[in-house]
């Protein structure tokens, strides 16, 4: 399948369950969905199998995924197989089978949550992500707590000039140097 004049999100792979395209600024890219899930192509995302029962036999072995930038190369080296939250950001995680790294995505709107070792909701997800904010916004800082400059349900915590981006459980609202219930519309 071609991306290239294609509007950036999932697309299903005729035939495939387990399997499906990320179409992101016209490059295609292979996704697997991770252990007893199926892609369902009416929410464009993977959903756990008793909800979408897949009605084919997948025939194409899971696809090592590689994010230019993001070399996951050794990062099951010396892992069990299983689910790992992936060090880039929230939506990602990796799927380690045999010693091989499988980078994964949630769906849209989608956190992995690395304790239950699942996709859900981002406002269910203590989401860490520890990229480092291009434009280093702890820089020249005081190590703390920050709001976020757009977003009220996330915030940073500053340590040594180290970026940890984060994101509220549940709706609730960063401020006063914590996440709390609000009825305040951000």
């Amino acid at each position: 399948m071609e991306c290239q004049n294609k509007p950036d999100g999932n697309y299903p792979i005729p035939n495939q369950c387990k399997q499906y395209i990320q179409c992101l600024n016209g490059v295609a890219q292979i996704n697997t969905c991770p252990p007893h899930q199926n892609y369902d192509p009416a929410l464009h995302t993977c959903i756990p199998e008793v909800s979408y029962p897949c009605q084919i036999t997948p025939t194409t072995p899971a696809t090592n995924i590689k994010t230019p930038g993001h070399d996951i190369s050794n990062f099951c080296k010396f892992r069990s197989d299983g689910l790992y939250d992936s060090p880039n950001a929230c939506k990602e995680y990796i799927y380690c089978a045999s010693g091989k790294a499988n980078l994964m995505f949630c769906g849209q709107g989608l956190y992995f949550d690395p304790k239950l070792k699942y996709c859900f909701f981002k406002d269910q997800v203590q989401c860490i992500d520890s990229t480092v904010n291009p434009h280093n916004f702890c820089a020249n800082k005081p190590d703390g707590f920050y709001a976020h400059p757009n977003e009220c349900h996330k915030y940073y915590i500053c340590s040594r000039g180290v970026t940890t981006k984060m994101t509220c459980l549940n709706g609730q609202i960063f401020e006063n140097n914590h996440c709390q219930v609000s009825n305040k519309i951000c």
